[in-house]
Parts: structure tokens; C-alpha cells; sequence
């Protein structure tokens, strides 16, 4: 017999967490602002405006998905206002400029709030400023932001357009609603996708490329030893390199004319970009070793 009310939990954080911590990239910035969208699209449909969208009300569950929370300042479409004349309902900092006039609000009062959560996403910083309530209400308002692009280049140009739109004080000119703002976004995440498939496909062909590039180049200095040590082969007249050593020293120990050629043939092993081409060379190391013996010394096992 007794009342209760449940409620869902989720496992994640705060998006006004995650911001503290730095952590969110262009790419999880759109998705996070796509998927916000996509449920306010949902409740615009059944007439309901949030009023409230902050950082503290979005919540990224630890499977990337967003859920929006706090509906307690929610409005039916068409119903009167609950508050008194020029008392603002919802958070200051991310309030529409009707919404900080008293007016009455719509949902496109829901896509100006996105616009600065997702101008903060971006930038890591807020666009409208103030130390003071007046100010930042008189800023909302008033004052144009700056570009978002201008605290991070490395947004595209097609991005600051749509976060842009998104804040417009008139809200005729704004998004009219979230599904519109929604398909803008999404729009731009698949060619930013392919740009990036792309980048990853170059990167692969220049991994590709240095690894070929590497055993060209063992290739040649293998050749050139080979020809280097063929041709002292030639002059020796194909002797065994330990009768060819003994030779060198003579009989007594003494150094014998330093013309007769190298004393000695080292092969160092050949390096590679990555572990599958040092391997390639280790194999290489080895089989020049035995043919160099087998040239050098064809009468030596081993």
C-alpha cells in the first residue's frame, strides 16, 4: 500500500563531467550532440519542451549512449506558462534569449541550449559570458559569439555553420527543429567518417610503402656486397678464407702487404619498420651469411 516512485539508473557520466575532464573529441562531440537531438526530437513530437538542456542533465551511459534527464522543468506545447511574468524558468547560462526575456518558449528554445552545450563540447569553452547574472543574461541577449573554430581550428567550416544557426537570437532564423539540426549534423558525421577512413587508408600505404622502401634497400646493399666479395673471390682465386687469413699474416706472424684484401667479413643485421620486416631481414642476414660461406669457404660445413 504504499507509494513509490522508480526510477532508471544509469551507469556513466555526465556530460558536464566528461567536459571537466577534457575528454571529448570532435568526432564524440557530434555524435553526443546527434543523439541529444534525436530524443529531443522525440519529445517535441509529443509536445513536450525540455527548458532545461545543461551539460549536468545529459548523461553517456558506459555504452556511449546518451539519455537526456531531469524533465521536472518540462512544458506542454500550448499550455500556459507556469511561472509569473518575467520570471525565467531553466539554467541561466544555457537559457534561449526568450527564455532569459520571460517569454514564452517553444522547442526551438531546446535547440539554442543544445547549440551552447555543443559550442562547449567543442571549444571547452562557453559562449556567452558574464561575471554576473545581469551580464549574462544581458550577453544571451545581445551579444554574438565568437566563432567556435577560433578556440579549435581544427573544427570544419561546416560545423561552426551549424553551431552558428543553432544560436541565432531570432528564433525564426534559428533550426526550427531538433530533427533538422539533427540531419545537419549527421550529414556532416559521414563525410567527416570518410575523411577519416581515408587518412587511415594513407597511412596504411605510407606504413606499406617505408616497409617495401626498407627491403629495396637491403636488397641493394646484399647485391653490392655480393659483387664486392665475388670480385675479391676472383683475385684470391676462390681460396678458403682461414688459408687466405694465414697468407695475410705469413708464416712469422708479421702483417703481410695490405693490398691482398680484408682479413675479415661481418654482415650486420638488416632493420626494419616494423616487426614483419625485421623478421624479413633476419631471414636475409642469414641466407647471405650461408651464401657468402659457401662462396668464401665452399669446402667449410656450417
Amino acid at each position: 500500500g504504499e507509494t513509490f516512485i522508480a526510477m532508471t539508473f544509469y551507469e556513466g557520466w555526465t556530460l558536464e563531467t566528461m567536459l571537466r575532464q577534457k575528454s571529448i573529441t570532435i568526432g564524440k562531440a557530434l555524435d553526443t550532440a546527434i543523439q541529444i537531438l534525436l530524443g529531443l526530437s522525440k519529445a517535441h513530437e509529443a509536445g513536450i519542451v525540455h527548458r532545461d538542456i545543461k551539460p549536468s542533465n545529459i548523461i553517456v551511459t558506459e555504452e556511449g549512449i546518451v539519455k537526456i534527464i531531469d524533465f521536472g522543468l518540462a512544458k506542454l506545447a500550448g499550455s500556459s506558462k507556469i511561472t509569473r511574468t518575467g520570471i525565467t524558468t531553466g539554467t541561466l547560462a544555457y537559457m534561449s534569449p526568450e527564455q532569459a526575456k520571460g517569454e514564452d518558449v517553444d522547442s526551438r528554445t531546446d535547440v539554442f541550449s543544445l547549440g551552447i552545450v555543443l559550442y562547449e563540447m567543442l571549444s571547452g569553452f562557453h559562449p556567452f559570458k558574464g561575471e554576473y547574472e545581469a551580464a549574462i543574461i544581458h550577453s544571451i541577449i545581445y551579444d554574438e559569439p565568437e566563432p567556435v573554430a577560433r578556440h579549435n581550428p581544427a573544427i570544419p567550416q561546416r560545423l561552426g555553420e551549424i553551431v552558428a544557426r543553432s544560436l541565432i537570437k531570432n528564433r525564426d532564423q534559428r533550426y526550427q527543429d531538433a530533427m533538422e539540426m539533427a540531419n545537419d549534423l549527421i550529414d556532416l558525421r559521414k563525410s567527416m567518417g570518410e575523411g577519416e577512413k581515408q587518412v587511415h587508408k594513407d597511412k596504411k600505404q605510407k606504413r606499406g610503402l617505408i616497409t617495401a622502401l626498407s627491403v629495396s634497400i637491403s636488397l641493394a646493399v646484399i647485391a653490392t656486397a655480393y659483387l664486392f666479395y665475388s670480385k675479391a673471390v676472383s683475385e684470391y682465386g676462390g681460396l678458403p678464407f682461414f688459408e687466405r687469413n694465414r697468407e695475410a699474416i705469413g708464416p712469422a706472424g708479421k702483417t703481410a702487404n695490405k693490398s691482398e684484401g680484408p682479413l675479415a667479413l661481418a654482415v650486420a643485421p638488416f632493420w626494419g619498420q616494423n616487426e614483419a620486416a625485421s623478421e624479413e631481414g633476419r631471414v636475409i642476414q642469414r641466407l647471405l651469411l650461408r651464401r657468402l660461406t659457401e662462396i668464401i669457404s665452399p669446402d667449410e660445413k656450417g
